[in-house]
């Protein structure tokens, strides 16, 4: 079936519909970017629990006693953990000295310094210090660890799906100008609202195709081609199109 007869659902709805086409892309955009996070939570617990459960064994119980790491007791202990991005970064280290509460500097090349009431950030991350709250008085089993890593990574997740939902309006809204500007010139009997609505299936299906391939590691498309993909598609197939109230006139 041609995607200019009477009766494609395509062109009704570029003539028929309402808007620029946001709502489609709302809906299909957050649902792909949710099952997108979803997804990616789960093959990397499919791919590295068994090594997050390791490492996570091989961490000392801490006992947290208002505010106060209380156990175990460290003398500027250091631990390196190798880059694992191989980008040729430095690894990180951290050192961890719990018998005391406080210390008025850290060594250089220290990323993370723990004392027992206190955490120092430097170098690869913003400089800072967190206090431990006073009242927080626990143990900090394996367990709790390993719900902790889980939390986070859930979270992580979900954050990134909501984040692709968000970058896909924002890009599709400004794609949505070339589109509109060049759309008139190809055709002017449609009107901008109609050039939204045609731009805006090939944007939800060439961006959410992106993503899900990038994520299963298919292949790769460039944000460039995001982006110039649909709009030759949407010029190509509102070119023909016309107004039936322009046509009826």
């Amino acid at each position: 079936m041609s995607i200019w007869t009477t009766d494609n659902p395509f062109k009704k709805y570029v003539q028929n519909g309402r808007g620029i086409g946001l709502k489609v892309v709302v809906w299909i955009s957050l649902l792909v970017g949710l099952l997108t996070g979803i997804c990616s939570v789960m093959i990397i617990k499919s791919l590295l629990q068994e090594q997050i459960d390791t490492f996570v064994e091989t961490l000392p119980i801490v006992k947290i006693e208002k505010g106060k790491i209380i156990e175990p007791i460290y003398h500027n202990e250091v631990w390196i953990i190798p880059d694992l991005d191989g980008n040729q970064q430095k690894d990180l280290r951290i050192i961890a000295d719990t018998a005391v509460d406080s210390v008025d500097y850290i060594p250089q090349d220290t990323d993370i310094y723990l004392t027992a009431k206190k955490i120092y950030l430097s170098n690869k991350f913003e400089k800072g210090i967190i206090d431990i709250p006073s009242d927080l008085s626990i143990v900090v089993t394996h367990d709790v660890v390993k719900q902790f890593l889980n939390k986070v990574l859930w979270f992580s997740g979900i954050s990134v799906g909501l984040l692709l939902f968000i970058l896909s309006i924002l890009f599709f809204l400004l794609g949505l100008v070339p589109v509109m500007l060049f759309g008139r010139l190809i055709n002017r009997s449609l009107t901008m609202d109609m050039w939204g609505r045609a731009f805006a299936w090939p944007w939800v299906i060439i961006w959410n195709i992106s993503i899900v391939a990038g994520v299963l590691g298919i292949f790769n498309i460039t944000l460039t081609y995001v982006f110039v993909i649909p709009m030759l598609l949407t010029w190509i197939f509102g070119a023909p199109i016309k107004n039936p109230q322009v046509t009826n006139s």
